[in-house]
């Protein structure tokens, strides 16, 4: 038993809501309810598609939990993982992926937009802007740098598209 592992392949989701601990299987689109145990197994898997042993989950565990407690829910976790959960992709991702490709592959669109002034002289302390900053460095985009991600951007773009437009932010209004 102790050689046992178990590959979480789907990706998915942790949270907890009133007291009460769940998990969203994103490779089937389904929430399940799961006990606290089997929440902090599956906060050990921070990458998808790997295969940690029990022996791993109990060594990073057993100062919280008795190791039989462990055992117990790893196996739960375990079966339910050999039906299904948290084993597959799901037709969504393969829909996603090929999605990805695409827009990988025609990356540049018609549009550009460039924020030459990252901030606002306005300074109005209930923006969402945080008074201008943005939460950031106040910056002013140079003419060479705007130039340079023009000319980068209409290098890249489908040229056969008929409507190419470049929006240019920052600053305010007034």
């Amino acid at each position: 038993m102790k050689d046992d592992y178990l590959r979480i392949c789907a990706p998915y989701m942790l949270f907890k809501a009133d007291g009460a601990f769940f998990v969203y299987d994103g490779g089937n689109g389904v929430v399940h309810q799961i006990s606290n145990v089997i929440y902090d197994i599956l906060s050990i898997y921070e990458e998808k598609d790997i295969a940690y042993s029990i022996q791993q989950i109990e060594d990073k565990l057993s100062y919280k939990y008795d190791i039989s407690v462990i055992g117990k829910a790893f196996q739960g976790l375990k079966i339910r993982n050999d039906k299904g959960l948290l084993s597959r992709k799901g037709e969504i991702y393969k829909v996603y992926e090929a999605e990805l490709r695409r827009d990988k592959e025609n990356f540049f669109k018609g549009s550009l937009w460039l924020n030459l002034v990252h901030d606002c002289n306005l300074r109005c302390r209930y923006c969402y802007a945080s008074g201008g900053s943005y939460g950031e460095e106040r910056r002013i985009m140079s003419k060479e740098t705007a130039k340079k991600c023009i000319d980068y951007w209409y290098q890249r773009i489908d040229k056969s598209d008929k409507k190419f437009s470049v929006a240019f932010l920052g600053g305010s209004l007034l």
